[in-house]
């Protein structure tokens, strides 16, 4: 019988046999996997990565394929400007009156909405900023120097949290707003997408240039590939998530005894008042004599094991000792600065049509990059909305379009280099070994020299560099790496001395299966950018950490880490025994001036003006340092720190110098303290009947020593006013409200403290046997 009609004639009953060997492939892998003797038909991505256990005990898993899932839609959100427009609370509440709202979040305190922003969305552009803020805010929060230092831990934690934590985040908080009752209505979901849109529209109208950049809900949808029920999903834990955490730090209550007291202190700090001198121990430097070696050697091993800047009632200078955590690394930088110069060299050697057709060519690309607002409005009927028009190429070519042109294409030259050096690094560098959690074990370290020669073949060279071993408060001079960031498409931008001095092995993270360090010893740091006060990129990094020094103590005065941990004896004198000598120094040049204000007081409680005249004569006949003493009030205190803090207030936060909010934060700070310090002194003075502490009669005038600060402060009539009955009831709904504002902050901070929230929700890691099975 022929093949084809034998074929033919058994047709059906071939399909039939072989529709039943399909079956059984496809229904025996199920079966196995069903039977419990094997889960390799599981995917990895099901496997719990940890679990969540509510009050009664039950347990719901959190598996990788959730934590995924949350990370896309968390970076939908992002694309939504959703952080960012919930930031901006404040600001929407001042043009409410012009038909925007808040809606659904106008209720909410704005810390509660920014704490909650950093917390989940990472390191974002303000995040060290804002904590500056609440690291000084602490103060105002805690009751003694042990609390302060906890509430600066628990920010630290909170705004230094890894970006990659903060999808496990959203869940665990998520949960924890379901469990207690808290869901956000779909009206709620609806107005908080509307105005959303609403907003970046009404932005899109005010800045023209930006219009690209603002998506539209749908556009999201699309590049995430989510649906719409899930994103309103997302939204609506978004929302229970602020809700909850605003209704719990809400939920204070505040007894008589302690709102008197409050009241009190605060009442006495705005009226203290009193005229003083200041001594600073700095007058008398030069009149203290060397130490001798006995005095330095007791010293150093006095606070040998104290980490110093930390003053206490024991240790009031803030001596320490103790060496900080540093970092040596290794880099290849480009300088923006001399890649313009060889774009402008290169510009001026083409033909002028050739120079004009680039320049017009870019200028059609780039149109939005220089429209102009209309100098006569084109909409009467809204006189408040700007118009905006494209000026002609010619108007802008030489003021605007080369600038702008020479900037582009020097940061793509500069750029194009450095990405070069990254490529031929991470070539040499082979992938871990199975099982190895260590990112560059097992492969050879490229030479950062060796690319750099193999590089520099054009006019823009890369510089090679390292640098000895640094701590965090003292960066590598000139290097900027305090002004460095990572900037990754669809990353948070990172803080760059944040990554050095949080990698292997100084990272201390809450679940270290989660919680990885955000780089570790010799792995390439790419995508550095520096920016210079303008905001204008300046260098570009690739960087690797070559070396640690975990904080240790000082193992002699020969022992300051230049060169890493010590393991010789410097031949020149070091920095830590300078240290240590300039400490008795200022010690005793304390004393001096404190001596001397001693003397003040009990010359001045006679006659203060005679007094006053003596002294300045004989600081102005000093040969060493010729002076004169000013006298101050307490008033002019309490107006320079009221002043500082109205003009933070009323900037927005975005568009801040740092370097000016530190210096406006510094000196509210040790204003504040002076009149807490001055209102303490006034109390005890009027306690002890006039006589001051250290004195054995009342024939002198009150002295504030500050050892921290340098200085002994005298006062003439300091006094402080006490609260009466009437105005007691009058400032008691201010200072409240006041006291239930910094109270609500701390239980913000301490309810999305990263180690609270594990706590709370129960959240536990798997056993190593589960963990290995997964895997």
């Amino acid at each position: 019988m022929n093949i084809i009609k034998w074929f033919r004639k058994n047709t059906k009953k071939l399909l039939a046999f072989f529709g039943v060997l399909l079956m059984v492939g496809f229904l025996l892998p199920s079966f196995s996997g069903r039977g419990g003797c094997s889960s390799r038909g599981r995917s990895p991505l099901d496997f719990p990565l940890g679990h969540i256990t509510d009050a009664s005990g039950n347990q719901q898993a959190i598996t990788m394929q959730m934590l995924h899932t949350v990370d896309n839609h968390l970076l939908a959100l992002q694309s939504l400007r959703i952080e960012q427009y919930s930031s901006m609370l404040k600001s929407i509440k001042q043009v409410a009156a012009e038909g925007y709202s808040a809606g659904v979040l106008e209720e909410i305190n704005p810390f509660t909405v920014e704490i909650a922003n950093v917390l989940l969305f990472g390191n974002t552009e303000n995040a060290q900023w804002f904590r500056q803020v609440l690291r000084r805010q602490a103060g105002t929060w805690a009751e003694t120097k042990q609390e302060e230092e906890e509430y600066i831990r628990y920010v630290d934690e909170l705004v230094g949290s890894q970006p990659e934590k903060g999808k496990l985040y959203f869940i665990l908080l998520a949960d924890e707003a379901k469990r207690m009752g808290i869901h956000a209505t779909q009206d709620q979901i609806s107005q908080m997408i509307r105005l959303v849109q609403n907003w970046f529209s009404l932005l899109r109208q005010m800045n023209a240039s930006q219009a690209q950049y603002i998506p539209s809900f749908s556009s999201v949808l699309s590049q995430y590939r989510i649906t719409e029920d899930e994103m309103r999903d997302t939204v609506g834990d978004y929302l229970s998530i602020l809700r909850y955490a605003d209704l719990v730090s809400r939920n204070l209550a505040l007894s008589e005894v302690q709102l008197r007291k409050k009241i009190l202190d605060q009442s006495e700090q705005s009226t203290v008042s009193g005229e003083y001198v200041t001594f600073n121990a700095r007058l008398f430097l030069d009149r203290v004599p060397e130490p001798s070696e006995e005095e330095i050697g007791d010293q150093f091993k006095r606070y040998q094991d104290i980490a110093g800047g930390e003053p206490d009632e024991e240790n009031p200078f803030g001596f320490g000792y103790l060496l900080p955590d540093r970092v040596r690394v290794e880099y290849l930088k480009v300088d923006v600065s001399k890649a313009e110069k060889i774009v402008q060299d290169e510009f001026e050697k083409l033909e002028p049509e050739d120079q004009e057709e680039t320049l017009q060519q870019f200028w059609i690309n780039n149109k939005l990059l220089f429209r102009q607002e209309s100098r006569e409005n084109d909409t009467p009927d809204d006189p408040g909305t700007p118009s905006y028009y494209d000026p002609e190429f010619y108007e802008i070519a030489d003021q605007k379009v080369l600038p702008a042109w020479e900037m582009r294409e020097s940061l793509d030259k500069a750029e194009q280099l450095i990405l070069a050096a990254r490529q031929l690094a991470d070539k040499d560098m082979a992938p871990p070994g199975e099982g190895d959690t260590d990112r560059v074990s097992g492969g050879s370290i490229a030479d950062y020299a060796e690319i750099a020669d193999q590089l520099n073949t054009g006019p823009l060279i890369l510089e090679y560099g390292k640098t000895e071993y640094f701590d965090r408060s003292n960066p590598p001079v000139g290097l900027q790496f305090d002004r460095t960031r990572q900037s990754r498409r669809g990353f948070p931008v990172q803080d760059l001395l944040e990554m050095l001095f949080k990698c292997e092995p100084l990272f201390k993270g809450v679940l270290t299966r989660l919680d990885p360090p955000l780089v570790r010893l010799n792995e390439n740091i790419s995508d550095l950018m520096t920016v210079d006060y303008g905001n204008n990129v300046s260098t570009f990094y690739l960087m690797r950490i070559t070396g640690v020094d975990p904080e240790r103590p000082a193992t002699s005065l020969s022992d300051d880490g230049r060169a890493g941990p010590a393991d010789r004896e410097f031949l020149e004198p070091s920095t830590l025994r300078k240290k240590v000598i300039s400490d008795l120094k200022e010690l005793s040049s304390f004393n001096l001036a404190r001596d001397r204000a001693r003397e003040f007081s009990r010359e001045a409680a006679a006659d203060w003006e005679a007094a006053l005249d003596r002294t300045k004569k004989a600081l102005m006949q000093d040969p060493n340092r010729p002076v004169s003493l000013n006298v101050s009030d307490l008033a002019s205190v309490r107006d320079q720190a009221d002043r500082m803090l109205n003009m933070l207030q009323q900037q927005d936060p975005q568009n801040l110098d740092s370097r000016l909010v530190s210096i406006y934060l510094d000196n509210i700070e040790e204003n504040t303290r002076l009149l807490k310090e001055s209102m303490k002194l006034a109390r005890e003075h009027e306690e002890a009947g006039g006589i001051p502490a250290g004195e054995e009669d009342s024939s002198c005038l009150a002295v504030l020593e500050q050892p921290i600060q340098q200085r002994c402060l005298v006062f003439k009539e300091l006094q402080v006013t006490p609260p009466y009955q009437e105005d007691y009831q009058r400032r008691k709904p201010l200072i409240t409200e006041r006291i239930l504002q910094q109270n609500q902050q701390l239980f913000t901070v301490i309810h999305f403290n990263p180690e609270n929230i594990i706590k709370r929700t129960g959240f536990t890691v798997p056993k190593a046997a589960e963990v290995q099975e997964g895997e």
